[in-house]
């Protein structure tokens, strides 16, 4: 898949970040990486982020409220450090609480499981 591509969830090099309204997250881009790369230990730690939000493209010129995948270090560069912080918490403390929820439910249907035995 080409970047830039319309089924491209990747940001264009070309756009930048102009305001954050929803954000998720991801630790490393595996659609990017080849084969042997995957089949190895990852030498370095890059998060990435679905960003919801606005996006600016100054050539031409479009404002367009989209989602992408915008690496940390873009993100930051784009919105500072602390919006970034303070969107990325929100979205890890979402996500701690989801994963609770489906642990708890896993452990229910689990318990269901071994009554009917």
């Amino acid at each position: 898949m080409l970047q830039g591509s319309a089924n491209d969830p990747c940001l264009p090099k070309q756009y930048r970040v102009k305001k954050v309204n929803e954000i998720w997250g991801r630790h490393a881009n595996l659609s990017k990486m080849t084969p042997k790369e995957r089949g190895t230990t990852l030498g370095k730690f890059r998060s990435e982020y679905i960003v919801y939000g606005d996006f600016l493209c100054e050539e031409p010129y479009i404002l367009a409220t989209s989602a992408y995948w915008v690496p940390l270090s873009k993100l930051t560069k784009n919105v500072t450090r602390a919006t970034a912080l303070d969107e990325i918490e929100i979205f890890e403390a979402n996500m701690a609480e989801l994963r609770a929820n489906e642990f708890d439910e896993l452990s229910s249907s689990e318990n269901e499981d071994e009554d009917d035995e």
